[in-house]
């Protein structure tokens, strides 16, 4: 357990080490402290390594083990700073359309609350199947399966469903992971906070590196599966943004370049007319071959942008 807990934390910071880097590449002479980039990695440094010194190192551990309110109390702030902490990384990865901060807390908040039926859900099951942890290597692995990880996965994904379905909010491919996560955040908090009082906060790097990140990583898969089905079924909804319909012709400029592979996937699976255009036309054979074709979008390379404005110009 600590070597793979170890080998987690030199890869993050191998990880941390590289993005401090080129972010002080493109902000020089911004100190460390003001580049959020660098906050955030201080405050993760902090998450993991404040708690275990403040219990092991500073003798403090029989206080906290007499003071169950207190234990308690920083054992809800610790589990609130890293769900903060991953609720961060999430919103970074988020760079088309920023959602509403209060869609996300009620996600969260919803999750914490339904987190408490995973008590009686798994006590139902165990009264209606009679399953249990046994010992024996198939009851063990149905009961995990079944009362361990189905009543979790569905109970995290009941706040992200109802924001999915009762809300307009999730109207992109990657809020369905960002909703997913953020419930999954709000089941880790609750959880997290079990763990850490009951250890006496010795657990905060497994409940940081290793919990939140596998409950998020689960619920994304299913609604990463979610999202895919629903483009799969409307693959034509990413053309309609462009005021497209399906039979209209797209011209699709480019060298011989992977992006290319991309672009014609793209406006096939969308439904619309492939017009390929020579990337050495001149403008006067640029503007001949979109009026002929009727093309009503080009995707062009950077490179061949000047021909086009001069096409259009």
């Amino acid at each position: 357990m600590y070597v793979v807990l170890g080998a987690l934390v030199v890869l993050l910071l191998m990880q941390l080490t590289g993005d401090l880097r080129l972010a002080r590449s493109e902000a020089r002479g911004t100190p460390l402290w003001r580049m959020p980039l660098g906050r955030a990695g201080l405050f993760f440094a902090f998450l993991l390594l404040g708690p275990w010194l403040f219990v092991q190192v500073s003798g403090m551990e029989g206080i906290l083990a007499g003071n169950g309110g207190w234990l308690f109390v920083a054992s809800v702030g610790l589990s609130a700073m890293i769900s903060y902490t991953w609720y961060r990384y999430l919103t970074w990865l988020d760079v088309f359309e920023r959602e509403r901060i209060w869609a996300e807390l009620l996600t969260f908040v919803m999750a914490c609350g339904s987190t408490l039926l995973v008590f009686p859900i798994t006590a139902w099951l165990r009264g209606a199947t009679g399953m249990a942890l046994t010992g024996d290597l198939w009851d063990d692995l149905v009961y995990s399966v079944v009362a361990i990880g189905l009543v979790e996965e569905v109970v995290k994904l009941l706040p992200y469903l109802l924001i999915w379905r009762l809300t307009r909010q999730v109207d992109e491919p990657f809020d369905h992971l960002l909703y997913g996560s953020i419930a999954a955040l709000g089941f880790a908090f609750m959880e997290n906070t079990l763990y850490l009082e009951s250890t006496r906060l010795t657990a905060v790097t497994g409940r940081a590196l290793l919990a939140s990140v596998a409950h998020m990583f689960d619920t994304s898969i299913i609604c990463y599966s979610v999202a895919l089905a629903l483009h799969r079924k409307r693959p034509w909804l990413p053309a309609l943004s462009l005021g497209l319909v399906q039979g209209d012709r797209e011209a699709v400029m480019m060298a011989n370049v992977s992006q290319y592979l991309i672009a014609v996937t793209a406006v096939l699976r969308a439904g619309l007319v492939l017009v390929n255009v020579n990337p050495l036309y001149t403008a006067r054979e640029l503007e001949h071959q979109l009026k002929d074709s009727g093309a009503k979008a080009i995707v062009i390379l950077e490179n061949f942008a000047a021909t086009l404005e001069k096409c259009i110009g």
